[in-house]
């Protein structure tokens, strides 16, 4: 009996050996399943950030390409509106000048006037001089409101027909004088 015993008890280690190491298997498996899960899922975390990386490249690559386009617009305005500037400013200088030579006649014509200079048989001459001067800056003044209205977007298309041998004939008549 005393070798039954013993049998019983070697069986019995035998059995919790078996048990352990099934146990200790068991364990194994599970820990190789969470290494596996754990890889997978930094793999996948690694490919998400791949993605997400990506597309922000993508996003950061067309939206520097619309930037630039817009800075391209932005700088051929600007070269525009210089050249819009300078013609503005040339345009001023050359109506001024255009403006300015005719009332400085005026103004000597009056101080002929003023200061008794003329003759009386020339005064009917300066009169008709100082008649077409001052009718050739209120029309070159009324072209100029005229063109600075029509400018501004306030009835872009003149409806008034021009007669082309009246302005030449006032032409003709300034120069002449």
């Amino acid at each position: 009996s005393r070798m039954n015993f013993y049998k019983v008890l070697t069986a019995q280690e035998e059995v919790n050996i078996l048990k352990k190491e099934q146990a200790i298997s068991h364990l194994k498996e599970r820990n190789a399943k969470s290494t596996i899960i754990a890889i997978a899922a930094v793999a996948l975390l690694a490919i998400s950030l791949a993605v997400v990386f990506y597309l922000n490249r993508q996003v950061s690559r067309k939206t520097n390409v619309a930037l630039a386009e817009k800075n391209q617009k932005i700088a051929e305005q600007r070269e525009e509106l210089q050249g819009l500037s300078d013609f503005k400013s040339r345009l001023i200088a050359i109506l001024s000048h255009d403006i300015k030579s005719p009332i400085q006649g005026l103004f000597g014509v009056i101080d002929l006037l003023d200061r008794g200079v003329a003759k009386p048989n020339e005064l009917s001459d300066l009169m008709k001089d100082l008649k077409i001067k001052l009718r050739g800056n209120y029309e070159k003044l009324n072209d100029l409101l005229h063109w600075s209205t029509a400018g501004l977007g306030k009835d872009g298309e003149s409806q008034e027909v021009y007669s082309v041998k009246e302005a030449l004939d006032g032409a003709v008549e300034e120069m002449s004088l």
